[in-house]
């Protein structure tokens, strides 16, 4: 038997309208499991009923105590130690402010200074196993807070609640240009561009994505906008921005390098969603990194 406080194991009291219900259809009507996460479970880990392993086929009755067993994980990159902030960090979810110029993962040109290796150098030094999931993705010169699943389920619910719009994010950007309208909604579909990898542009035949946006304060020569997002599409900001004709302050892939910052003025600031263990909505906030401040000395 595994002991049920560690991230690996979730623990469940039923109630008098769980009687009857399959141990499987009593997690997914309840606890929002997908088929896929019960199967994974069923190879890698292990359902307990008041301490009694069973089949996920298993009847209920009121009272259960229903303990679930992901799996024990390893890492999947080599720990190395970095820089980086941590917002909060639990059993299930590790909050980070990602500084800028930091690689989120290992790639073939950046084996191990990324922010994984970071995160295993950390965990090791604790004594901690277990694999970081990644919920969202922020390009190396993007900063702000990520979000990082420490088990299964938590990467399933978290993504699930961004599937149906259930997770707020915003961000702040730094724009070239005075905006004629203080606020605004961009609603331009974005594809891959044709003949890249990496770039994307608005296209009829992309995927639907929508980005809101309010002017936070005008300068002379470029506007600090807090930036919504309605849709998670990759450049999703990079592209709408520049498709209106104010692009990202040093965002050399859709418009050109800037003398007043050396990367994309582009920071990821809140995330909100409900906490995958207790349901509890949370906001998580990264600060105004220092290249940002020195731009926007009155806000800092």
């Amino acid at each position: 038997m595994r002991k049920t406080s560690d991230r690996q194991t979730y623990v469940y009291l039923t109630g008098p309208d769980d009687a009857g219900k399959r141990l499987d259809e009593y997690l997914k009507t309840e606890h929002r499991y997908s088929s896929r996460l019960i199967s994974r479970i069923k190879q890698q880990g292990a359902a307990y009923i008041n301490d009694e392993a069973v089949k996920f086929i298993q009847p209920l009755e009121e009272g259960d105590k229903v303990i679930l067993h992901f799996g024990d994980e390893e890492y999947d990159a080599a720990p190395a130690a970095c820089d980086f902030d941590i917002i909060s960090e639990d059993d299930d979810v590790l909050i980070v402010n990602k500084p800028p110029f930091l690689v989120v993962h290992p790639t073939k040109s950046h084996q191990q200074d990324t922010l994984a290796n970071g995160i295993y150098a950390m965990w090791q030094a604790r004594g901690e196993m277990g694999k970081a999931r990644f919920v969202n993705r922020l390009d190396m010169n993007t900063s702000g807070v990520l979000v990082i699943a420490k088990n299964k389920y938590a990467h399933h619910i978290i993504q699930s609640q961004m599937k149906y719009g259930e997770v707020e994010k915003f961000y702040y950007a730094l724009v070239k240009g005075r905006l004629k309208e203080l606020n605004g909604i961009i609603d331009a579909p974005v594809a891959r561009l044709e003949g890249s990898m990496i770039e994307r542009a608005v296209s009829q035949n992309g995927k639907t994505c929508i980005t809101q946006y309010e002017v936070v304060r005008q300068y002379d020569a470029y506007a600090l906008l807090k930036i919504k997002l309605l849709t998670g599409r990759t450049h999703q900001i990079r592209v709408h921005m520049a498709h209106i004709g104010h692009p990202i302050l040093g965002d050399s892939l859709y418009d050109d390098e800037s003398v007043l910052i050396g990367r994309q003025a582009l920071h990821a600031h809140s995330i909100r969603f409900d906490h995958p263990r207790d349901k509890a909505e949370r906001l998580y906030i990264a600060p105004l990194p220092k290249d940002f401040k020195l731009l926007t000395p009155e806000l800092s």
